[in-house]
This record gives structure tokens, sequence and C-alpha cells, in this order.
């Protein structure tokens, strides 16, 4: 393929970039790329150094730094990637920062350890004073999430997941504060969601999406509230997930609510198991609460069997749902979605009986305004 002309190199990688193992293919063939096709080539790259075994539990090290070592030294690589995605050791996060400020047009990076003990280093890199769309950090301890926001000077997208406090931490220290646009957090206890809300740049948050996990069930309205306090009068989009069990907001959650004067989208979903929880009780606390300007009010309901799922429908008092909104003056539409996992998937919405059951129950105004995601 050396032989080749740039133009046809650079067709063929341009129609393979979507194709992991082509590409992988074509990479072992070709020592020299010409600009354009070694774009696509290295737009995003994958990379695994989490793997040990009993006897050789440092059988990642090798690899990995021969990894760091190409980053430092071959700007060829470097400036093209754009997406980088790492599975990481414990003791490798001040090496990953580092070769993240190593590459200038990075837009995208995620980070996991799949070990919830890794802790950061304790001197902190430079920032980069570059912006970088999206992090993402995973599998890790609630400290090391700071760690990785200080590389830049503003992230688009923050997600944190299945990141915990450690008992051994030290205290949360007065520290600067991030500027983050959008917020997504899942599967994480309570005193993780305050830790990192508190390292957010207050006012500055244009949607937050919080997932409670049934098995954390250490949310509470306060770790909530605290989140909309940084989130401020700049949110536009708020994602809520419950937790299977009663979760009822505190009057300070509405107040908090009310004083988000952007706001125009809600959507609260059910975690799984939805017949077993009495999570219609706290979902129906939530709506009176939404400010009345908002415009769009998205509902999904889950649960792992189809059957289950219609049969909670039909049971469900939609009339309440009714009642809870009808202060929300400028709602233009009430979406209404299922997810389950039954085989064969089947839309449990376009049974047009439950429909009519449904829209019945509503007031006058919200019938026109319904809307059915199948």
């Amino acid at each position: 393929m050396n032989t080749l002309p740039a133009e046809l190199v650079d067709l063929v990688i341009y129609e393979l970039q979507d194709d992991r193992y082509s590409l992988r293919s074509c990479s072992l063939v070709c020592k020299s790329w010409a600009p354009r096709p070694s774009a696509h080539l290295f737009k995003s790259l994958r990379a695994r150094f989490n793997i040990g075994t009993a006897g050789q539990p440092d059988l990642w090290k090798t690899p990995f730094y021969e990894f760091c070592g190409l980053i430092a030294t071959s700007p060829r690589v470097s400036t093209h990637i754009q997406n980088l995605t790492m599975s990481i050791r414990t003791s490798s996060v001040a090496d990953v920062a580092t070769i993240a400020l190593q590459l200038p047009h990075l837009r995208s990076l995620s980070v996991s350890s799949g070990m919830t003990s890794t802790s950061p280093p304790t001197d902190a890199l430079p920032c980069s004073g570059r912006h970088i769309e999206h992090l993402d950090v995973g599998y890790v301890r609630a400290d090391v999430v700071p760690y990785f926001l200080g590389l830049f000077s503003s992230v688009g997208t923050l997600e944190v997941s299945t990141c915990v406090m450690n008992w051994s931490m030290p205290p949360a220290r007065s520290q600067r504060k991030y500027l983050v646009r959008n917020f997504c957090a899942s599967h994480i206890p309570g005193d993780t969601l305050r830790y990192v809300t508190a390292l957010l740049e207050p006012s500055r948050l244009e949607s937050a999406d919080v997932s409670m996990s049934p098995a954390l069930r250490t949310i509470e309205p306060n770790d909530l509230i605290g989140l909309l306090l940084v989130a401020g009068p700049t949110t536009r989009h708020l994602k809520i997930t419950l937790a299977d069990r009663l979760w009822v907001p505190s009057d300070a959650l509405s107040d908090s609510l009310q004083a988000f004067p952007r706001l125009e989208s809600f959507t609260v979903r059910t975690n799984y198991h939805c017949i077993e929880s009495d999570w219609w009780r706290g979902l129906l606390a939530f709506l009176p609460a939404l400010p009345q300007h908002i415009r769009v009010v998205r509902i999904v309901i889950c649960d792992y069997w189809a059957f289950a799922l219609r049969d909670a429908l039909y049971g469900l008092e939609w009339s309440a749902v009714g009642g809870a909104l009808e202060h929300c003056t400028g709602l233009e539409c009430l979406r209404v979605a299922v997810e389950c996992y039954d085989p064969p998937p089947i839309s449990v919405l376009e049974d047009s009986e439950l429909q009519e059951v449904i829209v019945a129950a509503l007031p006058s105004r919200l019938r026109s305004k319904i809307v059915f995601e199948y």
C-alpha cells in the first residue's frame, strides 16, 4: 500500500473509518500514512492497560509505557487523536493525564480503571488551557475527578459513573471550581454526588442528568438540592432517574425548581421493577415542583417484562398527572415512553385501548398535548 497514490489511500481509509477491525488491519501493513488518511486512522483510539494475572500483576506495564513513549515522541500519531478511551491500572493516573496533555486536538477523554480504590497523584498537573467536549470518568475514587477536570479550562459534558468516596479520604478542601456545561451522574451514592457537585462552577450548567442506582439508595433530597443550587438559572434540561423506592422531594426541592427561569424540559424516569416499588408517588411529587413555564415533560416508565409494564400502566392514576401539572401554563408537550427487555421487543404504548385510557384520565387541556413514544 506504500506505493499507492495518496488520494486512493485517503479514500480507502475514509470508507473504513467506522470499521475498527479493517482499520487495524490497514495499520499493520502500511507504515507511512499521508496526512489525510492518518487523520481518519488515528481519530479515535481505545487502549486497555488493566490486564494482569496473579503470577504477573504488572503485565500491563510494558505495553502501557511503550504507548506513553509513542505519544510523547510521535506527533504523526498524537496530532490526529481526538477521542481517547483508556482503561488503566491504579498507578497510572498521572501518566494518563500526561498523555492527554500531549494531544493538542483532544475532544473526548474517557478514563476507567475498574478499581474504585484508584487515588489521584498528590501533585496536580498544569491546566492545558484548552476546552474538551467530553470527559468521562468511571470506576475510580471520587477525588480522581477534580484531577482530570483540572487539566482543561472547561468541559462540555462531564460524565461520572460508579465513583465512590473512600473512608480514608481527607475532608473536602476549598478548591477551584470547574466550568462544566452538561453534567451526567449515574450509579453513585449521595456523598459522591455532593462531592462532585461542589466542584462545579455555579450557574453554568445547561443540563443535568442524575440516575439513582437501586443498589445505592443513599441519594436523598438534600443531595439533589445541592446540585440544583449549583445549576442555578442557566439550566435548560433536567433528567432524574428514580430509584425503586419511595423518594419524595422536600419542600426545598420545590423551591429550587421554581427558581429555574430557563428550564425548558424535565424528564423523570423510573428504574426497573416498577411494579414492586412505590415510585409513582415519588414521580408525582416532582411534577408540582416544576416551574409554570416548563415546555416539555417526559415520563419514562421501565420494567423488565412487557406484560407487567402493560398491567402497571393500566393501573396508574393518570388523572393525578393532570392535577400535578395544572399550574404549568406553558406546557407544550407531555411525552410518555416505556422501556422493557421483554423479547420479542414490542411497544406497549402501541396498544390503542391503553392510549385511550390514559388520554381519558387527563384534563382536556392536556389531551391534545400528550405524545406516546414507541
